[in-house]
């Protein structure tokens, strides 16, 4: 059936029960209506190329969904991209085929994620599932523009330094769909050239000597012989990641040498230095299993230590501001400079990476100066946290 599609049309045409209606436009060639036996009517467009033994064919859009004249406006669009020997059918097959903001997620994850350490693997869960794939998760790779993550680093002007986090989250994705052909090279990056939001640089804290003694007191209040309250001072007094404390397996440990050798870290493999506080509770540990503060079961390590700091924290009445890490790594970073520790050093001892430059690189220090380093920090803990006077030979902690 062939004559001119009007508005009227479109909403008086009577479907057949018996067959699918199709009316070609009497004025737009290639241009038609199609109404289904239940009464769905879908304009349509027809074309065919050279060479061809018959049409192709492809739906438009509802006109329930598209105004008549937005429908013809499409199929002028098509027939022009046919006209230079394009095949519109193909070219939306290779659109839908193009990987998504998800598909970017499941393979950020897959290949650059699984090398990271576990917490590391974590926050980047957290950004992606709490922020990114929310927010344009279904978008098209190539349809991620600029403004997009403008907008949505904007919403989340509350928590500034989440919202950075995924700025940065992103733009490394961006690059990486750089790489793996997922996004233009000569198109830049929508994940850069944002304003950034101020961060607190204040975040977080050391204990002073009192907390510390409090924190002391309520590790003593713990059951005795607590594998938990165990793995608590261990923290404390090697100023490790909680993470790296938890998963040590009795075969990382060279107990002659005062080390815990993590083959997998934050940074990379390295080595805990376990001053002599810290050794003699490993020492202490029964051995359980494979993990050296074993969980509920023998076969796997605790699972976190929020539980007893929690009631740690309650015991010892700290603000609520402070946090595990707090206690541990910045009290432990923060001890080690007060006591005179180079920098370097105390960035061994903590696991963070050295600086690149070319001299730190050719820089190696003697596992027994490290050690040495190791032993005043974690004795300087100690007598805190036991609320002693120090022997003399660390800085002994005055408060007040």
């Amino acid at each position: 059936m062939r004559c001119k599609i009007t508005k009227m049309l479109v909403r008086k045409v009577k479907p057949d029960a018996n067959r699918v209606l199709y009316i070609w436009d009497a004025e737009q060639v290639g241009f038609g209506l199609r109404v289904t036996k239940t009464g769905i009517r879908s304009y349509f467009f027809e074309y065919s190329l050279p060479g061809w033994r018959s049409p192709r064919r492809m739906t438009i859009g509802r006109a329930t969904d598209l105004t008549l004249d937005k429908a013809r406006v499409k199929a002028r669009d098509l027939r022009e991209r046919v006209m230079v020997g394009i095949d519109p059918l193909e070219e939306r097959a290779e659109e839908r085929a193009q990987p998504t903001v998800r598909d970017l997620a499941e393979r950020f994850m897959r290949e650059h994620a699984s090398l990271k350490a576990a917490s590391t693997r974590r926050n980047y869960k957290m950004l992606w599932d709490l922020y990114l794939l929310p927010a344009i998760g279904r978008r098209k790779v190539v349809e991620v523009t600029w403004a997009d993550i403008a907008e949505l680093h904007r919403r989340m002007l509350t928590t500034p330094y989440q919202a950075n986090r995924v700025l940065a989250l992103a733009s490394k994705a961006f690059v990486l769909a750089t790489q793996w052909g997922w996004w233009p090279r000569d198109v830049p990056n929508p994940a850069r050239d944002h304003h950034r939001y101020t961060e607190d640089r204040q975040r977080g804290q050391a204990l002073t000597p009192d907390q510390l003694r409090a924190v002391g007191q309520a590790l003593e209040a713990e059951t005795e012989g607590s594998i938990t309250a165990a793995c608590l001072r261990t923290v404390i007094l090697t100023g490790a990641r909680p993470g790296e404390i938890l998963k040590a397996r009795w075969q990382d440990l060279e107990m002659d040498g005062r080390l815990i050798r993590l083959r997998v870290a934050k940074t990379g493999p390295r080595s805990v230095y376990l001053g002599k506080s810290a050794a003699e509770i490993v020492e202490a540990q029964p051995r359980l299993g494979e993990f050296v503060f074993a969980g509920s079961s023998p076969r796997k390590p605790m699972y976190d230590l929020k539980a007893i700091w929690y009631r740690i924290k309650r015991r010892a009445e700290l603000p609520e501001r402070i946090r595990l890490y707090d206690a541990t790594r910045h009290t432990f970073i923060s001890t080690a400079l007060e006591i005179g520790i180079a920098l370097d050093r105390v960035k061994i001892l903590a696991g963070h990476a050295v600086s690149s430059d070319i001299t730190a690189r050719y820089t190696h220090y003697r596992p027994d100066r490290l050690l040495l380093d190791a032993d005043v920090v974690a004795e300087s803990l100690n007598v805190a946290l036991h609320g002693r006077e120090s022997n003399g030979n660390v800085l002994a902690f005055e408060s007040g």
